[in-house]
């Protein structure tokens, strides 16, 4: 009926007839059949979409595909053998390792103890140059799939790092020791100038700042030489103001003694202090707090410091700072 919209085709349910036309589903409300039905005419509609489908499966990981195994066998011990440094990484660590080494015990050579040093290092770096030789041992054997050489070159490895550790705990023990030593040396080598030059000592009356600053840049350039700062010290003073007296010439000609044992027990002594008072250290005392850094003593130099400092250092301080370290100014 013209008018009527209720009854009127408009195409909106489309059912394919032909022979191409799919069988109709045995019924209507079997939603399995209704599904197949669907996904058979979307891809007659559309081959690619079936196309993709199947590449997508097949460039799928294969980690996602159900019941997938873990890798075994040769993949298993390639993966173990990657999960190490690489030999070669690992010999530019060790020369990196081995020229700071080097580098230390040239610092050293002079120091009394500067021998132990370098024998540590000798040890250190023969022991390195077979680690190496380890590394790619043990790479070779697990690509050839000899386990028990294997195992047996990674206990050797092992070994192997456990001495070069302790020989370098050591190797940091007697650099410490050295540089200990020689600043108790180098702190009796002053007293004894000082005592022995009015001229190099900022608490006398005497002092010459002049001498002083030309005594201190030419212990530096000794210093850069290979002379322990003692022996430079000593040089440079005798070259600048020749001895006089033959108490003069023994501190310029003699090397302060110092007792190692003495200074090992002080050391331990410090640490153990210093370990104390880390683990009871209370807060702060805030009761200075705003005040100048000069009034709470903090940034003060003493007479004691001068002989201690660079040349640089010593040539920057003024004559009202001189004279508060003489004691002309309370």
């Amino acid at each position: 009926m013209p008018g009527d919209t209720d009854n009127v085709d408009r195409g909106d349910e489309f059912v394919p007839t032909g022979p191409d036309a799919p069988a109709p589903a045995a019924g209507a409300e079997d939603a399995a059949a209704a599904e197949a039905l669907a996904a058979e005419l979307a891809a007659k509609a559309d081959p690619k979409a079936d196309a993709g489908l199947k590449d997508a499966a097949k460039d799928a990981p294969k980690a996602e595909v159900a019941g997938e195994a873990e890798p075994d066998g040769e993949e298993a011990k390639t993966k173990t053998k990657e999960s190490r440094i690489p030999a070669s990484r690992h010999k530019e660590i060790l020369d990196k390792e081995r020229a700071r080494r080097e580098a230390v015990e040239s610092e050293l050579a002079q120091y009394k103890q500067g021998a132990k040093v370098a024998e540590l290092g000798a040890e250190i770096t023969e022991a390195e140059t077979k680690l190496v030789g380890l590394e790619k041992a043990y790479a070779k054997q697990l690509t050839d799939g000899e386990a028990d050489k294997a195992a047996a070159t990674m206990t050797e490895i092992r070994r192997t790092e456990r001495a070069i550790n302790e020989r370098a705990a050591e190797t940091r023990e007697a650099v410490s020791v050295a540089r200990a030593v020689e600043s108790v040396r180098y702190d009796t080598t002053v007293e004894r100038l000082e005592a022995l030059y009015p001229e190099l000592n900022v608490g006398h009356e005497d002092f010459d700042k002049a001498k002083t600053g030309e005594v201190l840049e030419l212990k530096e350039a000794y210093q850069l030489k290979g002379y322990t700062p003692s022996a430079a010290l000593q040089k440079a003073v005798g070259l600048i103001m020749p001895a006089v007296t033959a108490a003069q010439e023994k501190a310029l000609t003699t090397e302060a003694r110092v007792d190692v044992k003495e200074v090992e027990k002080a050391r331990k002594a410090a640490a153990v202090a210093a370990t104390a008072a880390a683990i009871g250290k209370t807060p702060a005392n805030a009761g200075k707090v705003g005040l100048d850094s000069d009034k709470s003593g903090g940034g003060a130099v003493t007479a004691a410091d001068a002989m201690k400092m660079s040349y640089k250092d010593f040539s920057s301080l003024d004559e009202t700072t001189l004279a508060k370290m003489r004691g002309d100014v309370i």
